[in-house]
């Protein structure tokens, strides 16, 4: 409130220091947010009472009609005339960043009276100021006395707790609060006391298991997969899409990879959004016939699977395409985990390439002629196999359990970056 040069009666409040506030509550105005004020009885004379919302003889007349009956709503208001009174201030909210009594060294400064202001400052905040009626935000000064503070004794005895931790004054509720834990506190050492050690020894040992088993699962539950798996052929442009995605270089000069690219990452394509961007893993696994088992080390961390089909030169890959593709759909962790699957068709930019919708049809007929062959194979001979499709139906997409999504583009175009239709975000 030191700010505050005329406080009397509320409407004529006015900063003291214009050239320091009148920035700050301009700032503050233009980024929506509120001053924090520091809320304190200034005046040692004043009627008690008044300060302490109690009934009392003592009232401000404001000359705008307004009537103040305790001395928080006319300094309140105070701050909130002089925010006022700078241009763009009568947006301002006014947020009580402190208030408090002090129970000891000081006029009126007991445990009583410190008791009462909280209690009745808690039970008033709800109602605002007479300018400004409703709900307002306040906190209460402060947590523990602080015995090692510099000057006035009294300001180290705003504390609801002394530092050894013990009540050094309540609120109402608090106090009752404070009462009915000693109560349980008593019940349970008297409890503890009465049973054998080893009872006791055994009752520890469960809850620490609890505990431990509660903490695991949840730390389970919060870790949720972030790798994206770029799968497919070999030849099909996996490579220059990791790259591509990972900084937007084209790496022209790749050839069919014998080892998997591995890197977490933010997105090229997302360096320039604001906002929070999390990093995403991303595993480039070789398409050779060769090296799938490389597939199913993976497959368990996914959040979704990328699988790159050359569009430009499908035709003579389509076969193979849709057995890797079968392998995929029939995965256990796949179905069960409910990965989603894009299917990336590649190089679309080419004159000679295929379209999604084509590409999508024949990778269908070439699965559903797959399902039926292997359908008739015992399942006995099937070890990491769901059923695929509706028995009796011709095989398509949607049938899956797991989200499949058909797009096409170009991982490099003579501009060297990736174009892409109908992609889908995981």
């Amino acid at each position: 409130m030191d700010t505050i040069a005329d406080s009397s009666p509320p409407s004529a409040g006015v900063f003291n220091n214009s050239s320091v506030m009148e920035p700050i509550v301009r700032f503050l105005a233009s980024n929506g947010s509120p001053l924090l004020a520091n809320v304190y009885r200034d005046d040692q004379h004043i009627d008690l009472s008044f300060a302490l919302f109690q009934p009392s003889s003592t009232t401000v007349s404001d000359p705008n009609g307004l009537t103040y009956t305790n001395l928080f709503d006319a300094m309140v208001d105070a701050v909130r005339a002089s925010a006022e009174k700078v241009s763009g201030g009568g947006d301002v909210d006014i947020v009580v960043s402190e208030s408090g009594w002090p129970s000891a060294d000081g006029r009126g400064a007991t445990v009583e009276n410190a008791r009462a202001y909280n209690q009745n400052l808690i039970n008033h905040v709800g109602q605002g100021t007479p300018k400004k009626p409703g709900q307002m935000e306040a906190y209460v000064f402060a947590m523990f006395n602080e015995n090692h503070k510099n000057g006035d004794a009294t300001e180290k005895k705003f504390g609801l707790f002394n530092p050894s931790g013990r009540v050094g004054f309540a609120t109402r509720a608090m106090d009752e609060w404070v009462r009915q834990a000693e109560v349980w506190v008593g019940q349970a050492e008297s409890w503890i006391r009465q049973q054998p050690p080893e009872q006791i020894y055994v009752a520890v040992a469960v809850i620490a298991v609890t505990i431990l088993l509660l903490v695991s699962v949840s730390c389970l539950k919060s870790s949720k997969p972030n790798t994206i798996v770029l799968s497919g052929l070999s030849g099909g442009g996996k490579t220059i899409l990791f790259y591509q995605l990972r900084d937007g270089s084209s790496h022209q000069g790749t050839v069919t990879s014998m080892e998997q690219n591995n890197d977490t990452f933010v997105l090229h394509s997302e360096l320039e959004r604001n906002g929070k961007i999390k990093p995403v893993h991303v595993v480039d696994v070789p398409g050779h016939a060769r090296l799938k088992p490389k597939l199913d080390e993976v497959l368990p961390q996914a959040a979704g699977i990328v699988f790159v089909v050359d569009a430009q030169d499908f035709l003579s890959t389509m076969q193979a395409a849709a057995e890797y593709m079968y392998d995929i759909l029939t995965k256990a962790t796949v179905v069960k985990k409910r990965i989603p699957i894009l299917i990336f068709c590649n190089k679309t930019d080419k004159v000679t390439a295929h379209s999604k919708e084509f590409i999508k049809k024949q990778l269908e007929k070439e699965i559903n002629k797959l399902r039926e062959s292997r359908n008739a194979i015992s399942s006995a001979d099937i070890t990491d196999e769901v059923k695929l499709g509706n028995p009796g139906e011709a095989f398509n997409f949607s049938q899956c359990q797991n989200k499949v999504t058909v797009a096409e583009g170009a991982g490099l175009t003579e501009y060297g970056y990736v174009v892409t239709h109908g992609a889908t975000r995981f």
